[in-house]
């Protein structure tokens, strides 16, 4: 077994730190997302720091055009699936237009309160995404969703707090599901044709201050999981055992995504609250803090490719 990579360990890491973005997402084709402000930055991983295509519109973080997570959508290579603060809607990235698709959080209370966080999409072309309430307003209770290719919605896991990273086992018998405030991942029985979930129990519960955030999943099983707080990616094998980490100079690790030419890279997106934080080089436990800059790691291993949304509609 190779040693975790660590910052400054040779040829290992990489930092994108010029990007200077505070949340990101990540595509199976290279692609990032990015809010730079109230920007929304195109993104491609290849460039390293000089990667900006460009930027398109104001989607200001916190209004109803917020992104929170994005998809490919299948035979349509300029459209993305995305939800936004509301629901799901198609966002075409070289216009840059948002079209809303499906309405999820229509009551004026739960709009108010609630906003979309992670997700993922499975081996039949569903979206997950799960909602949470906005840090600023305070504790509610959030839902796991499932949009199916027809637009038909389903209510999946309710009584979470703050959802985050999804993801399938090679073998699509098993879906995980960080779930951050009991820090805990958890693992559910998938079935495949009928995209439903039982016999839930605990895969991973972290120990200590660090949140489980985002998450992928390579071609042998193992879990590829980002610590909010916690400034690494930890590996954790199919039975549960943390086999190795990633230790980055950043304090909000937010997720990991596969990519490369070769699939056996790993860009690490991260936070930070404002840019006069960045420039200025703020610290945690006396060393600089690099977070809102994108971290790549050759790590050896093949991903498993992210799956595209399948339309129907």
């Amino acid at each position: 077994m190779p040693p975790p990579p660590r910052a400054g360990a040779g040829g290992s890491m990489t930092t994108f730190d010029k990007l200077k973005m505070g949340a990101m997402m990540g595509s199976s084709v290279g692609l990032i997302i990015g809010f730079l402000f109230g920007g929304v930055n195109i993104v491609r991983f290849g460039a390293g720091p000089n990667g900006l295509m460009r930027t398109l519109g104001q989607y200001m973080l916190g209004s109803a055009a917020t992104f929170g997570v994005l998809a490919e959508i299948e035979g349509r290579p300029d459209e993305l699936m995305v939800t936004t603060k509301t629901g799901f809607s198609i966002f075409n990235t070289g216009s840059g237009e948002l079209r809303e698709v499906k309405r999820v959080l229509s009551d004026e209370r739960s709009a108010a309160r609630l906003r979309f966080n992670d997700g993922a999409v499975d081996a039949k072309g569903r979206f997950w995404a799960g909602t949470m309430t906005d840090f600023h307003i305070g504790e509610d209770i959030g839902t796991l969703w499932r949009l199916d290719p027809n637009l038909s919605l389903h209510r999946m896991i309710d009584n979470i707090t703050v959802p985050n990273g999804i993801g399938w086992s090679p073998d699509n018998e098993t879906m995980y599901f960080a779930d951050s405030a009991p820090k805990i991942v958890w693992a559910y029985d998938f079935d495949l044709s009928s995209g439903s979930i039982s016999n839930r129990r605990i895969f991973y519960e972290h120990d200590g201050r660090p949140n489980p955030d985002g998450l992928c999943i390579d071609s042998n099983g193992g879990i590829w999981l980002a610590l909010w707080e916690g400034n690494r990616v930890i590996n954790i094998s199919p039975t549960g055992e943390v086999m190795r980490e990633i230790v980055l100079p950043a304090w909000r690790v937010t997720c990991p995504v596969f990519g490369g030419v070769e699939f056996d890279e790993l860009f690490i997106t991260t936070a930070t609250h404002d840019l006069k934080s960045y420039v200025e080089g703020s610290k945690v436990d006396g060393m600089r803090d690099f977070g809102g800059s994108v971290f790549r790691v050759h790590v050896g291993i093949k991903g498993l490719r992210k799956n595209k949304f399948v339309s129907e509609v």
